[in-house]
């Protein structure tokens, strides 16, 4: 059985703390527990603790917040527009690593690459194309149609040099692929 750990407050304390406005992290690291911890004692005993949402009001307003330093959706920023003051700030930045880096090339969920072409008519909405798509495109010299595919050769989809793509339609895309399942079945 696990032995439990003192408080350096008070629970009355602790609530009082709470009521005022500080958040349930910060009262925790002033008891010297884990705000988990610190929860469950607050309730076991009736009293008083924050939502969620009355947490992150007073993480916030106590610039504390837990995920400082995370990226993506973790990110506190995330989904947030930047203010036209700190944009201002940041265009000596931008100007330094260049729109490229800002903007240029990422990876796809499915492992394409993309590429940022804001102008093209079959860009995304936030305006990436298929980069293979562009490739095989500044290789005929016109834009590509709806039912025109590019299929990769050697099947690593972030492989797009000219040599490995091939340009095909729905069905002869479908064909190539039904080939190669009935290799890979037979090699087993």
């Amino acid at each position: 059985m696990s032995k439990k750990r003192e408080l350096s407050i008070s629970l009355e304390e602790a609530e009082s703390l709470l009521l005022q406005g500080e958040s349930l992290r910060m009262v925790a690291e002033k008891a010297g527990v884990d705000h988990g911890t610190l929860s469950k004692r607050l309730k076991h005993n009736g009293m008083f603790v924050p939502t969620k949402n009355q947490s992150m009001a007073n993480v916030w307003k106590n610039h504390k917040h837990p995920g400082i330093g995370r990226r993506g959706k973790l990110c506190p920023m995330y989904g947030r527009k930047m203010p036209p003051e700190l944009k201002e700030r940041m265009r000596p930045v931008y100007d330094r690593i260049g729109d490229e880096r800002r903007f240029g090339i990422k990876k796809h969920t499915l492992g394409y690459i993309l590429e940022y072409c804001p102008d093209h008519p079959f860009a995304m909405r936030d305006g990436y194309v298929l980069q293979h798509r562009l490739v095989m495109e500044r290789h005929i010299g016109r834009v590509l149609s709806v039912d025109e595919i590019v299929h990769h050769k050697n099947g690593v989809k972030d492989d797009n040099r000219i040599e490995n793509l091939e340009l095909t339609n729905r069905a002869e895309h479908a064909r190539i692929h039904m080939e190669e399942r009935k290799q890979c079945s037979t090699v087993l």
